[in-house]
């Protein structure tokens, strides 16, 4: 999996992907670059803190409702694009192929605990499509 880092509040820590195991809604908010990482009010549809689908639908756990243990983990510092791989990110790829667990992606934490550790990664809606998050697979004849 590799994002690219576009803005940051804070120096170098570790970012974790975890699977998500609740599907969740995608509404049509989007914050202003002016608000300062602020955010916007949520829309019909919208994933928030509390809602897989605002307003409807909440999570069972407040943040999300995904795997403890983290798929990936990479530390991020500078506005560079990083790579997240790991076996249990492959496992996670070959049970989705495979059907054997629904896919509703993976969930990204980063530094909780303290106040302005804010990473923002560019999404798959950025105007430059180099810029946009990929997860390459690659497939290899079994032995």
């Amino acid at each position: 999996l590799q994002m690219r880092m576009s803005k940051s509040a804070s120096g170098p820590f570790d970012i974790s992907i975890h699977r998500v195991t609740t599907p969740w809604g995608e509404g049509t908010s989007a914050a202003a670059s002016n608000t300062g990482g602020k955010g916007s009010t949520s829309s019909d549809g919208d994933p928030t803190w509390l809602h897989t689908t605002y307003p409807d639908t909440l999570w069972s756990n407040a943040g999300g409702d995904y795997v403890a243990q983290a798929s990936a983990v990479t530390s991020v510092d500078n506005f560079v694009s990083y790579t997240w791989s790991d076996p249990r990110l492959i496992q996670d790829v070959r049970l989705w192929a495979a059907g054997d667990i629904p896919n509703f992606g993976w969930l990204i934490i980063g530094d909780e605990s303290r106040l302005k550790t804010a990473k923002r990664f560019d999404s798959r809606e950025h105007s430059n499509a180099s810029r946009r998050p990929f997860l390459l697979v690659e497939l290899a004849p079994l032995p």
